[in-house]
């Protein structure tokens, strides 16, 4: 009976939600640059309001205004200054420049293939929506566990009382918050 309850509080919400994955072919050199600079991003706080040195970087390089929310503008960013360190033309960039994080969602159904399975490998991006919104969230999976469960590299979050980049464990299946659900993922696999 354990093992029932179990299997139908993780598989319940892919049922619901309807999960998909998307697939967006990219240099191999460019994503593991940009995981460099993701890296190098974690531990950076805000001094409120959406504000800091790093994350109106963040906000100006997309052309966001400053303080608005910036979890897609610091994934767009680390892919920026990938393709500057590599001298890179800027070709299938993984993530729109813009503020909206369901427009990677989006743009990977658009340019990408889709995926028979829903699963996650690192360097994927899960993409949240909130229910009755275009507004979500986006962060980037650092790492892969088990049943579902990542770590990934979240900027515009929250971590023991403060706000900014952090590691953060999540479950593929399970929405962020009570508004907020798993669109899908955006595979981000070698050209």
């Amino acid at each position: 009976m354990k093992e029932f309850i179990i299997y139908w509080l993780i598989y319940l919400p892919l049922l619901l939600f309807g999960q998909q994955r998307y697939e967006v072919a990219v240099k191999k050199e460019l994503v593991i640059e940009s995981k460099k600079i993701a890296l190098k991003q974690i531990g950076v706080l805000e001094r409120g309001e959406n504000r800091g040195k790093e994350i109106d970087t963040y906000n100006q390089t997309i052309g966001n205004p400053l303080g608005a929310s910036y979890c897609q503008a610091g994934q767009y960013y680390c892919y920026y200054i990938a393709y500057q360190n590599l001298k890179l033309e800027v070709k299938n960039h993984p993530v729109p420049r813009n503020g909206l994080a369901n427009s990677t969602f989006d743009y990977a159904k658009k340019i990408g293939k889709k995926s028979k399975k829903y699963y996650a490998r690192e360097n994927d991006f899960i993409i949240w929506k909130e229910i009755d919104s275009y507004f979500g969230h986006i962060e980037r999976i650092y790492k892969v566990g088990k049943a579902g469960w990542v770590e990934t590299i979240g900027f515009n979050v929250s971590q023991n009382g403060k706000e900014g980049v952090f590691i953060c464990k999540r479950n593929i299946k399970f929405p962020l918050t009570r508004i907020k659900k798993i669109r899908g993922i955006v595979g981000v696999v070698y050209e």
